[in-house]
């Protein structure tokens, strides 16, 4: 299977069924608080799983990547990862808050 293959099984659906859960939950201050989660997810991980794959740490194999990178060494499919579990996060988080009674709605 390919690294886009994995995302499109194991993440894609999961967040579209969470999506369709809790969309009528979401609001500008959640989707705020996403991007900005998002921006420091990106800001934090890019630099360090870059410096792990060109030190031999972590690697993916080239025959399941789709070709593009981030730099000299990054999957785009590894930072399409980040994003992707985060926002699967963030809506998981958001449902089950839903049902918080003393949340402000």
């Amino acid at each position: 299977m390919t690294y886009l293959g994995f995302l499109l099984r194991y993440l894609v659906p999961p967040i579209a069924f969470v999506l369709g859960l809790s969309l009528n939950r979401v609001n500008k201050p959640f989707l705020r608080a996403l991007g900005l989660t998002l921006a420091i997810v990106y800001v934090a991980t890019i630099p360090w799983d870059s410096l792990a794959i060109r030190w031999g740490i972590w690697w993916f194999p080239p025959e399941r990547l789709q070709g593009a990178l981030i730099g000299p060494h990054l999957p785009i499919e590894e930072a399409a990862f980040f994003g992707l579990q985060t926002v699967l996060v963030a809506f998981v988080w958001r449902f089950v808050r839903s049902f918080d009674r003393s949340e402000a709605r």
